[in-house]
């Protein structure tokens, strides 16, 4: 259903969708046994339509250097300001987009409340913006690209080891406008002090989390 390229990495590669997010899990996009898998886009997300925001999937196998895995290396800040823009590309379009958050957040209950980053759409442009709002609170980089009620968004995802292996890595880019630069001032991009993380990251490692009403 597309192709995904992420500058500075291997990341290089058809992208696939089921009917479901199991098939793939551990299969080629050739339909066999593979067990590092390969990448699917979420089986909600309507790539024709298109929904505003598509989620990618991938396996990070503890090995920075292959597939997902290297998305990891968007927690550092010298890592995004060589890598601000991204390719994906359906059948029905060439793309390009911006990074715009890196977090990491929760894949079990126990943990904290669970953050719904595979929603495919949203009720509202209004809905939307404050999905974009708690985003960013959770980013751990402050990245100057602005993100508008219209926009559409992608979102790539892969598990995270910090904590356990239940957690997940999440990376967002926006997609360029027509007409605008693809041209990103990474130099006043900076490290966000105090990103907002689920509960068990406070229980395992401290600090103090961010007060926020709706949280």
């Amino acid at each position: 259903v597309g192709y995904l390229q992420v500058p500075n990495t291997t990341i290089d590669d058809a992208v696939v969708q089921g009917t479901d997010n199991s098939y793939y899990l551990r299969r080629s996009i050739y339909g066999y046994y593979s067990y590092s898998g390969c990448y699917f886009v979420d089986y909600e997300c309507d790539l024709s339509k298109p929904s505003q925001n598509t989620v990618i999937y991938g396996h990070n196998l503890m090995d920075s250097s292959r597939l997902f895995g290297q998305l990891t290396r968007f927690k550092s800040l010298s890592f995004y300001k060589s890598t601000p823009v991204i390719t994906f590309d359906t059948l029905q379009e060439q793309m390009k987009w911006k990074v715009f958050a890196v977090f990491q957040t929760n894949n079990d209950a126990e943990d904290g409340v669970l953050f719904n980053f595979r929603r495919a759409d949203f009720a509202s442009q209004e809905d939307f913006l404050y999905f974009i709002e708690r985003v960013r609170r959770r980013a751990l980089l402050n990245i100057p690209v602005d993100v508008q009620e219209n926009d559409r968004i992608l979102t790539l995802v892969t598990c995270d080891y910090d904590i356990n292996n239940d957690w997940r890595l999440v990376v967002m880019a926006r997609l360029i406008r027509p007409g605008e630069s693809d041209e990103v001032d990474v130099e006043s991009a900076t490290i966000n002090s105090n990103p907002l993380y689920p509960e068990g990251w406070y229980r395992r490692k401290g600090g103090t989390r961010p007060s926020y009403p709706d949280e």
